[in-house]
């Protein structure tokens, strides 16, 4: 089913040069993040373990800063001959299981050349994290924007957060 998803052509590749392959795994990832029946969450770790290409990769550390283990695939990014640089990580705690977060983390020195929009190209370094998630809470709330245990509403997240840039009403 996913795979169907991902080999719709309305479904855009994510970036330049990925497959299918990197498209489903982005997808599961992005479900994981979401609140899923057991049963559910199950069949999808089932279903990335499945995915051509993915690995177990110990120790892996989110954002927060909590080790587990990841279920990793090299991106096939960037066309034939330069894929194999980003292994993207889906970070699972080691003993329940639970998600915590994902990772892109660098493989190997890479250079992406210069772009048609200006870009003078980019070096990416072998360990180097390009996107670190932590995934701290996870529940069902009331309305869009509101968080666990917050009655905070998008409307007013929007304004004190990012519109006034403090991080409650009246503090700078």
């Amino acid at each position: 089913a996913v795979y169907r998803l991902v080999e719709d052509p309305a479904c855009a590749p994510i970036l330049v040069g990925d497959t299918v392959q990197d498209r489903a795994f982005m997808l599961i990832d992005g479900m994981l993040q979401t609140v899923q029946p057991p049963e559910v969450r199950a069949a999808l770790y089932r279903a990335l373990a499945r995915i051509p290409g993915v690995t177990v990769v110990q120790g892996a550390t989110d954002a927060a800063g909590r080790r587990g283990v990841a279920l990793a695939r090299a991106a096939a990014i960037e066309g034939p001959g330069s894929s194999g640089w980003l292994r993207l990580e889906a970070i699972l705690d080691s003993h329940s299981h639970r998600y915590l977060g994902a990772r892109h983390v660098v493989t190997r020195d890479h250079f992406t050349p210069d772009t048609p929009s200006g870009s003078k190209g980019t070096w990416f370094r072998k360990g180097q994290v390009l996107v670190s998630r932590a995934q701290v809470a996870l529940a069902v709330v009331d309305a869009p924007c509101q968080r666990p245990g917050e009655t905070t509403t998008c409307a007013s997240y929007v304004e004190t957060t990012w519109v006034a840039g403090v991080s409650s009403p009246g503090r700078p």
